[in-house]
């Protein structure tokens, strides 16, 4: 008996090997049959404590290449069951890997108090191990959530926490600077976001991060589109665009998509915009990215709105808002709400607009504290003074 439990644990490590060298010879994504076989040998590897050195490395290395590829919902159970195994067999640093993996995919599933949660683990758990590299990742990444939720203060403490535990010359630094730029933009301080996602960009070119240089060459393109530096945006775009192909980055190459058509809706090219947003909403739907999804709709508002497809136009601001409701998003349900009573006076629907207006601007103390208020505020007031006169 025992001897062939040994064989067979044997045969596990042998194959756990070989999945692992396929994954590593995969430069970007893994290809199908390789990610099925991985998938197999890891759900037997992972109740085989004495394979867990080769276990691990497997289940490291599938995490990134399993989240480009857009898997969320069906790998989350292999990274929760790798953290109960890490944490039986006092494996500290990689419990917390796996928590930081678990927290990012919950965050892109729009589950944010999820993610929060995985997160403030994973931070807990790299302090406990003294991986100060690790930390400011975790960091890095509770920072970009709190950014998505407007909790901007919050963001910016967690980035200076995590700059202060990395030495001058990390690459983890460029992650900071490019939450920093974000984080600057949704301030209003369009320069300076610029300023900090070229910085982020030239030190992922310098790491030869593709896939993450092209995050910040579109997140520096949004800057620039809103300086009405469209051709010089147009073409970070362009450029985003053609790496994440070249990757298979599919989740991020979709909201290269959406900014892309939400810049030409703003440059006067509305159809163009259409095309991109459809793109957009085509992979956020298949990703189940709910936050993806309720921008993109009211991007989608915006350009039907302004080729007078009325009836287009109200289909995607009402799921905006719904979307939007849902997540707990109120600044920018309160938005698609300006939006939809928008489409109501175009259309001379004036009752309609008239009541959305009210129950916007009913709702618009519960937003005082974020940015967008002021604007609001405006908005709504100027179209509800244009409903009532009609």
């Amino acid at each position: 008996m025992q001897t062939t439990q040994l064989l067979f644990t044997d045969y596990i490590m042998a194959g756990v090997q070989a999945s692992l060298d396929r994954v590593r010879a995969a430069e970007y994504t893994v290809p199908e049959a390789d990610r099925q076989q991985a998938w197999h040998i890891l759900s037997f590897a992972l109740d085989a404590p004495t394979t867990w050195p080769v276990t691990r490395e497997l289940l490291l290395a599938l995490a990134p290449k399993m989240e480009q590829a857009g898997f969320r919902e069906e790998w989350i159970p292999y990274l929760e069951k790798g953290v109960h195994c890490a944490q039986n067999i006092g494996d500290g640093r990689v419990a917390a890997e796996c928590e930081l993996q678990i927290g990012l995919l919950h965050r892109l599933l729009s589950r944010f108090d999820e993610a929060s949660r995985w997160t403030t683990a994973s931070i807990e758990h790299f302090a406990a191990q003294e991986d100060s590299n690790g930390q400011a990742r975790a960091l890095n990444e509770l920072s970009w959530l709190e950014h998505l939720q407007h909790h901007y203060q919050a963001a910016s403490q967690h980035i200076e926490q995590a700059l202060d535990l990395l030495a001058e010359g990390d690459p983890e630094r460029a992650m900071s600077y490019r939450v920093k730029g974000m984080v600057t933009f949704h301030q209003g301080n369009l320069q300076e976001a610029a300023a900090y996602h070229r910085q982020a960009f030239e030190l992922f070119e310098q790491q030869k991060e593709l896939r993450r240089a092209a995050w910040s060459l579109q997140n520096l393109a949004i800057a620039l589109h809103w300086q009405n530096k469209f051709e010089v945006a147009f073409e970070c775009y362009r450029k985003a665009a053609a790496i994440l192909t070249e990757i298979n980055d599919i989740s991020n190459w979709g909201i290269v998509q959406m900014n892309f058509g939400s810049a030409y809706y703003y440059f006067g090219n509305a159809a163009e915009a259409v095309k991109h947003l459809v793109n957009a909403e085509t992979i956020a739907n298949q990703l189940h990215d709910k936050l993806q999804l309720a921008r993109v709709h009211t991007h989608l508002g915006l350009a039907h709105l302004a080729l007078n497809d009325y009836s287009k136009s109200e289909k995607a601001f009402i799921l905006s808002i719904n979307e939007y409701n849902a997540l707990g998003d109120h600044g920018w349900r309160l938005n698609a709400m300006d939006g939809l009573a928008m489409t109501y006076l175009a259309s001379k629907q004036y009752t309609q607009a008239m009541t959305v207006l009210q129950q916007a601007l009913a709702a618009l103390p519960e937003v005082a504290s974020l940015p967008n208020y002021d604007y609001l505020q405006q908005s709504l007031t100027k179209h509800l003074e244009e409903a009532e006169k009609k």
